[in-house]
């Protein structure tokens, strides 16, 4: 007797009973992939700041570039910010571009900023008022105090 060939594709899976798993495994294979998680979170992290560094020192160069900044004026970062945003979508709007810029500014040592900082925080520092606080990283005192600068000399 030959099945009709529709049932040969259809294949009933059984389960031998249900054995409970062992926690130490569980709990191991669990640690791996948040640890493999958290890596992967902190390296999109660096990528997007070292990113945003070169976006800033692109633009400050292009700016400083004289009678071809003059003719752009005040829309060379409205024009970028459209076109960027189509490309790419969110996260280049003028206004991020002006902190790429300011960063760049800020922090124009590329091989100085701190790895551990994400653009959250390097966005929070641009908001302290000076450059000593700046350096020293002070965004802990931003996000727990929830001010926008600090005065810290």
């Amino acid at each position: 007797m030959t099945k009709h060939p529709a049932q040969c594709h259809e294949r009933e899976v059984i389960f031998p009973l249900e054995l409970p798993l062992p926690l130490t495994l569980l709990d191991a294979l669990r640690g791996l992939i948040m640890q493999a998680r958290q890596q992967v979170l902190r390296a999109a992290d660096v990528a997007q700041v070292q990113t945003y560094w070169q976006i800033g020192r692109h633009i400050v160069g292009f700016e400083q570039g004289g009678q071809v900044r003059a003719a752009y004026g005040k829309q060379l970062l409205p024009q970028l910010a459209q076109t960027l945003t189509h490309e790419f979508g969110k996260g280049f709007d003028t206004s991020n571009l002006r902190y790429m810029r300011l960063f760049y500014q800020a922090f124009p040592n590329c091989d100085a900023l701190r790895h551990e900082l994400s653009w959250t925080h390097y966005r929070l520092l641009l908001r302290v008022d000076t450059p000593k606080a700046r350096a020293r990283g002070d965004v802990a005192k931003l996000e727990h105090t929830g001010t926008e600068t600090t005065n810290s000399h």
